[in-house]
């Protein structure tokens, strides 16, 4: 209610404690948000932006599900500038939907992604009614605990210094289009087998269950 009221009234919002929730947080007007640390005991997503040009600064993010949504359910979700600190989630950490509404020229910039371990990305963008979420840029941080640090379409997404650490499977896996740009990426490498390299071109359409590695 109160970043709804704050939204509204386009009053910047600064929350400085820690904030428990049951339910995810709806971010549907542009606002400037600055949140200490924000914990979500449920299973889905702690926080779902639905709307353009705003402003979020998320220090600590603990999630009983996924992270962080940037969803285009009724409104265009573009030119938003997010900066998160360490985001710890049982599932993914950060993910692109386009259900109905463009998600484009957006900035997410983190300092760590802590997936949710086996079946799990850190960050993940989702084809939905064959529309891509594209131009949007991730400075990072360092991503661990997850299958990937990437999964999803390229979109001509930009991705810059991001650490993928040895306690991940793989680095960056593009599903059906791999436009984007890995400038200044990091890797600690480990042990991988040939289904989770550092980068990987996959199709899921046609060819069926072809692939390209690089």
């Amino acid at each position: 209610q109160c970043i709804a009221y704050g939204a509204e009234q386009q009053i910047p919002i600064r929350m400085n404690q820690t904030y428990l929730v049951a339910s995810g947080v709806w971010i549907n007007s542009t606002a400037d948000i600055e949140i200490n640390r924000l914990i979500y005991t449920g299973t889905d997503t702690a926080v779902i932006v639905n709307s353009s040009s705003n402003r979020i600064y998320i220090g600590r993010l603990a999630s009983g599900g996924m992270g962080l949504k940037l969803r285009g359910e009724s409104n265009n979700v573009e030119y938003n500038h997010i900066s998160l600190g360490m985001v710890s989630s049982k599932s993914h950490c950060i993910s692109l939907e386009t259900p109905n509404k463009p998600v484009a020229n957006n900035r997410i910039e983190f300092r760590q992604l802590r997936a949710g371990g086996d079946g799990c990305y850190c960050i993940t963008n989702a084809l939905l009614n064959n529309k891509y979420n594209t131009e949007n840029t991730f400075v990072g941080g360092n991503c661990t605990y997850a299958d990937w640090a990437f999964y999803g379409s390229g979109g001509n997404n930009k991705f810059y210094s991001i650490n993928v650490e040895n306690s991940i499977k793989g680095g960056y896996c593009f599903v059906n289009r791999a436009d984007a740009y890995i400038i200044g990426g990091r890797h600690a490498e480990s042990q991988r087998d040939g289904e989770y390299p550092f980068i990987k071109i996959k199709s899921e359409t046609v060819p069926a269950n072809t692939y390209s590695g690089v």
